[in-house]
């Protein structure tokens, strides 16, 4: 919609990346919350484990219902 004039959108800088869009970053910084949408039948992978936990343990930030282990990454 926004290649055909209809609008703007907030993407990643990856999202955008050769798409011939005309792109303005951003002057101040935009803060997100982020969810992990995951089964339940099978456990996280590796990779998601370490997003999650090391936007777990930024200043401040507090996951409902989580405990952080003590891990040294």
């Amino acid at each position: 919609m926004v290649k055909q004039g209809m609008g703007l959108t907030i993407i990643d800088e990856f999202v955008a990346q050769d798409s011939g869009l005309i792109v303005v970053p951003l002057v101040e910084a935009t803060h997100f919350d982020i969810s992990f949408v995951y089964s339940r039948f099978e456990p996280l992978g590796e990779s998601a484990m370490q997003v999650l936990y090391q936007q777990a343990v930024k200043p401040g930030r507090l996951i409902p219902g989580c405990e952080l282990p003590n891990v040294d990454r």
